[in-house]
């Protein structure tokens, strides 16, 4: 699953560039309407995310 998410997020980013159509006020706003429990969730997911992508830019150096 995780693989296909990644797959999925890395298509949507090719598609449409960063910030699309205002897609990521959209995601901000749908995170922050969460409860704290599942927003504390989705930024460890993103943390995690940006951790991975750095790693990676890191050894491809």
């Amino acid at each position: 699953m995780l693989k296909k998410i990644r797959h999925t997020s890395q298509k949507c980013a090719q598609s449409y560039g960063y910030d699309a159509r205002g897609e990521t006020t959209k995601r901000l706003e749908n995170i922050s309407a969460l409860s704290d429990e599942n927003k504390n969730f989705v930024f460890k997911m993103i943390d995690m995310a940006l951790q991975n992508f750095k790693t990676k830019q890191a050894f491809a150096q």
